[in-house]
């Protein structure tokens, strides 16, 4: 049973999504079970241990890399091969770039809907209270009639500085709780049925639109979670979960409850293949201490972990000939009792 699985590996969903992504994983990710166990106590081993991180921490470049494809391919922008704060502000500076590339080719002028729109805000937004929603409805009125200026519309760059009035009181209510974090939500809400609106106001442009809306939406999840890493540069797919929900907007978190929150699904499959965090092996304060054998165990076991070397663990371990699965169904041997393994042994024998 174990040499079939060599030869014709059964991946996991986790893994083929991992793969479909183009995300590169250990052996041990790969495979899971004993050699997942295995490697993980290898890492305390000198030269494997730091080849083993190394590779991980590969893997976890990639998840990166797989989230700003989120956030870019809308646009039909370039990945980034930088990770952590150089490729987040990649990604930012991409997706401004076709945002201001379109203004010029917009105009805003508010229609029914939008005004429809702001005053069912007390019930498109949960908890929020009839007076609030009255001022935050009151206080959007006041910043769109003074960016028109007696004007039925306004220009793209005007629009954008109505977009920027409306951040700035929505990052005062940023880390709120209770009522304040309700009223957030509201001026929240607010500026994606401004967003809307733009869209209907120029149908022409409003397939663009939307995909810029998306690629910033995808990319104020992983502004999130980098904003969680700290000096370790990259973010971890745990981190990225963690912003994943927090900007999920749906009642009582049902979309993350779900598991139909945007990227949920790459944040999900990564979590169970890939490392929480990144570790250093320790090696360095360990080298006295360390037996002869260990060294030399390491380094005859730091192949598959080295550059060139995992692509082709990978390979070997991911893909196989037609040939090779029909030889791993032959190796199998019926595991139902005693009595099946010796019936079976006796066919074998001839006898």
């Amino acid at each position: 049973a174990g040499a079939s699985r060599v030869l014709s590996p059964v991946l996991t969903p986790e893994v083929k999504k991992m793969i479909s992504e183009k995300i590169s994983m250990t052996p041990g990710q790969i495979m899971g079970g004993f050699l997942k166990s295995l490697e993980d106590k290898a890492t305390s081993l000198p030269i494997v241990g730091e080849a083993i991180n190394a590779a991980r921490r590969k893997g976890v470049e990639d998840f990166n890399r797989a989230a700003y494809k989120r956030a870019l391919e809308p646009i039909n922008g370039e990945i980034p091969l930088a990770t952590g704060r150089e490729g987040v502000r990649y990604v930012k500076n991409q997706l401004e770039d076709a945002y201001n590339e379109l203004l010029p080719n917009l105009t805003f002028q508010p229609d029914a809907i939008l005004t429809d729109s702001l005053s069912k805000i007390s019930s498109s937004v949960k908890g929020l209270k009839e007076s609030d929603a009255n001022a935050v409805k009151t206080q959007i009125q006041k910043l769109i009639n003074e960016s028109l200026g007696g004007q039925k519309s306004m220009d793209g760059q005007t629009f954008k500085i109505l977009e920027e009035d409306l951040n700035k009181i929505i990052g005062d209510y940023k880390g709120s709780t209770g009522r304040e974090a309700t009223i957030g939500r509201a001026y929240q809400q607010a500026l994606a049925d401004i967003r809307e609106s733009l869209g209907r106001t120029n149908p022409n442009f409003a397939e663009q639109l939307s995909k810029i809306n998306t690629g910033y939406a995808n990319y104020a999840r992983i502004r999130g979670a980098g904003s969680r890493a700290g000096t370790s540069e990259v973010f971890t797919p745990a981190q990225l979960a963690a912003a994943v929900r927090q900007a999920d907007k749906s009642a009582g978190k049902g979309a993350t409850a779900t598991g139909t929150a945007l990227m949920q699904d790459l944040t999900d499959t990564a979590e169970k293949v890939l490392p929480s965090q990144i570790k250093d092996s320790g090696t360095a304060t360990r080298m006295l201490a360390t037996d002869w054998k260990d060294w030399l165990l390491g380094a005859a076991t730091a192949a598959p972990y080295m550059p060139g070397g995992r692509q082709i663990t990978q390979a070997l371990l991911t893909q196989r000939p037609e040939t090779a699965k029909e030889l791993a169904k032959l190796l199998k041997i019926p595991q139902v009792g005693t009595g099946a393994m010796i019936g079976t042994q006796r066919t074998i024998s001839g006898e």
